[in-house]
């Protein structure tokens, strides 16, 4: 069996007297699909936003690739390629459903980040888009994906 590539151990997370994530561990390997189910309140999204650092765990380590990011940023996090999305998303109602979809693709890019420059991020959306649809361009002064 392959190594985990990513694992928490140990993570807690209170508000007040309230303890939302109580020394949850995992790990997860390359050849796993897996999923997080529960009811309403019991921390799936605490859970989420405690490895995404949009929230600061009272205790516990999460590991990715080997390295202990559970000090890190969350902008160093996401540059090492750990990211996650808001549930309630607000599409951009002029860009097709796939369009949305990348729009995190031209964010600006990051001494070292995985997404790599700008020029790479447009050559794979040039490539990409016109596999799908010969009518999506790039948009040089948006630095982004536009329909035409």
């Amino acid at each position: 069996m392959a190594d985990p590539f990513f694992r928490v151990e140990h993570l807690t997370k209170r508000f007040g007297g309230l303890t939302a994530v109580n020394d949850v561990g995992f790990e997860l390997r390359r050849d796993e699909i897996v999923g997080l189910i529960g009811p309403n309140g019991a921390g799936k999204t605490t859970l989420l936003r405690l490895i995404t650092k949009i929230l600061r765990p009272d205790q516990g380590r999460i590991v990715f690739a080997g390295e202990d990011i559970t000090a890190l940023r969350p902008w160093e996090i996401v540059e090492r390629g750990v990211a996650g999305t808001f549930q309630n998303t607000r599409p951009f109602r002029h860009l097709p459903i796939v369009a949305n979809v990348m729009v995190p693709w031209s964010l600006p890019a990051r001494a070292g980040a995985a997404s790599g420059s700008r020029a790479w991020r447009r050559r794979r959306w040039t490539r990409w888009s016109s596999s799908v649809s010969p009518t999506w361009r790039w948009s040089p002064r948006r630095r982004c994906p536009r329909a035409t």
